[in-house]
């Protein structure tokens, strides 16, 4: 049976609701959520396993949203200063 294509259903880092994985871009994950719209994660920040808040991650989504410029956002290690 052929590889299905497309999105990969799993839950947004940030709010744990349902969202889309998208394709890998370099070293993060694309994510599609119905509260979040599209981000990126790196991936160092799920090596790492911090157990970051909700808080948190509202603040590096911020953050990264700033550094955007009409990309999609990538969350980074940087963004969750403590």
């Amino acid at each position: 049976m052929p590889a299905r294509e497309g999105p990969v259903v799993l839950h947004c880092p940030i709010c744990k609701s349902t969202a889309h994985e998208f394709p890998r871009i370099g070293d993060a994950t694309g994510f599609l959520c119905a509260a979040h719209g599209n981000f990126k994660v790196a991936d160092t920040i799920f090596v790492l396993d911090e157990n970051y808040s909700r808080q948190e991650w509202e603040i590096a989504l911020r953050r990264a949203k700033q550094r955007a410029r009409g990309a999609w956002p990538l969350i980074r290690r940087a963004d969750f200063l403590r």
